[in-house]
């Protein structure tokens, strides 16, 4: 998972792109897990069955939203009780990888081969 750079990090202007990109690509992202969210609550309460079972009732729900889609089927709107969590887990799990100040090689390598050269 790449991460943002941490505040106060970004000085070059590949990592200005790369913090852009991101930020972009993490709102589409976020927005797109929000609606499936939605439109199946149980994704956001939380799945109480066995953990064997968990994997397909994700992968079954990931089709029939897909279908949906294709389908032109309206977005659902938001449910009250049911808040879509993932803003908060994403925002979390991004927050503790900067603080434990962990080195992204891979983002690192990126920053330098990629948006360098834009």
């Amino acid at each position: 998972m790449m991460t943002p750079l941490a505040e106060g990090r970004v000085q070059t202007r590949e990592e200005i792109l790369y913090q852009e990109s991101q930020i972009k690509t993490r709102n589409v992202v976020k927005r797109a897990f929000g609606v499936w969210k939605r439109r199946f609550p149980i994704l956001s309460r939380g799945i109480s069955v066995r953990l064997i079972r968990v994997p397909g009732i994700i992968i079954a729900t990931a089709v029939l939203h897909n279908l949906a889609i294709q389908q032109n089927e309206n977005v659902p709107p938001e449910d009250p009780d049911f808040p879509v969590l993932l803003e908060e887990v994403m925002m979390h799990s991004s927050q503790q990888l900067q603080q434990r100040g962990t080195r992204n090689l891979e983002r690192t390598l990126l920053i330098e081969e990629y948006f360098a050269r834009l």
